[in-house]
């Protein structure tokens, strides 16, 4: 599955949020459900009864969580030895089209995952020795 983080490739730096920190949409926070599986998820909306979240490699939205609730949230993320704060326009652009394409995803992460294995077809072609 596809998602803004990758596994093993990036990593995001956690923090545990101060007394009266005020939650925003995009923040990208660490929670724990009731089977005990611990979750990363970015916020997708903030309302009255709640907040929501989405995974990035999910269609579904989850929630309402109350922000007690809440672990820890990612301070910034690192890229390729590059780091991404959620203030540069670099990671908002990138946020942004991830959001917008949340009904096509499946598509999208579909084809990514195609490409990615005919590219490793094509390598391990060249590579044999």
């Amino acid at each position: 599955m596809v998602t803004f983080l990758r596994g093993g490739k990036d990593e995001a730096v956690l923090s545990i949020p101060e007394s009266g920190y005020v939650y925003t949409k995009n923040d990208i926070v660490l929670y724990k459900l009731g089977n005990g599986l611990y979750v990363l998820h970015r916020i997708y909306s903030i309302r009255k009864d709640g907040i929501y979240t989405l995974g990035d490699g999910n269609r579904g939205i989850e929630g309402p969580f109350h922000s007690d609730e809440f672990l820890a949230v990612v301070d910034y993320i690192v890229r390729k030895g590059k780091v991404l704060k959620k203030e540069d326009r670099k990671y908002i652009l990138l946020v942004n089209i991830w959001r917008m394409i949340r009904p096509f995803r499946p598509l999208v992460m579909k084809f990514y995952s195609a490409l990615r294995l005919w590219e490793y077809k094509l390598k391990s072609r060249f590579t044999r020795k």
